[in-house]
C-alpha cells in the first residue's frame, strides 16, 4: 500500500506543478497482514527503467515502481478526494524478473494477487464510507 509517490509521469505536474512528492490520504491496512506500506516511484513508461533508475529509487526510500499511483494521488489531492493504493508486486527487475520472463506459473500469481488486491480494496472501501457516512449524520 502506497503512503506516497514520487511524481515520474507526466500527468501530475498539470494538476499539482512543483511537486516531487505526493501523499494518499488513506493509509490503514484495516488488519490484513502481509501489506507492506511506504513510499512508491511512479514512472511513465512500461519496463523502460534502468539499473541505475531502480539504484535511485531505492535510495529515495522507494519499495516499488508503477505507472498510475502518483498521478491518482496528484489528481484526488486536487479535487480534495481521498486516496490509496494498494498493489501487488508482479515483476523484480531488480533481480531480472519481470512480465516478460516465464518462472513457475506466472498467470496463476498473477491471478491470486488480482484476487487479493480485489479483497482488499472492497474491505476499505466499505469501512471507509461507514467512516465518511458517520461523519455527515
Amino acid at each position: 500500500m502506497a503512503t506516497e509517490a514520487y511524481i515520474g509521469e507526466g500527468a501530475s505536474q498539470h494538476y499539482q506543478p512543483g511537486k516531487n512528492l505526493v501523499l494518499a490520504t488513506v493509509k490503514n491496512t484495516f488488519g490484513f497482514d502481509n501489506i507492506k506500506t511506504g513510499r512508491i516511484y511512479t514512472t511513465s513508461a512500461l519496463l523502460a527503467e534502468s539499473k541505475d533508475d531502480i539504484e535511485t529509487w531505492a535510495k529515495l526510500g522507494c519499495l516499488t515502481v508503477d505507472m498510475e499511483t502518483s498521478a491518482v494521488f496528484t489528481t484526488a489531492g486536487y479535487f480534495n478526494m481521498d486516496c490509496t493504493s494498494i498493489l501487488f508486486v508482479f515483476d523484480n527487475p531488480s533481480n531480472e524478473d519481470h512480465l516478460f520472463v516465464e518462472n513457475g506459473d506466472k498467470t496463476q500469481q498473477y491471478t491470486n494477487g488480482q484476487n487479493r488486491i480485489l479483497e482488499i480494496t472492497w474491505h476499505i472501501a466499505e469501512v471507509h464510507n461507514k467512516k465518511l457516512s458517520q461523519q455527515t449524520i
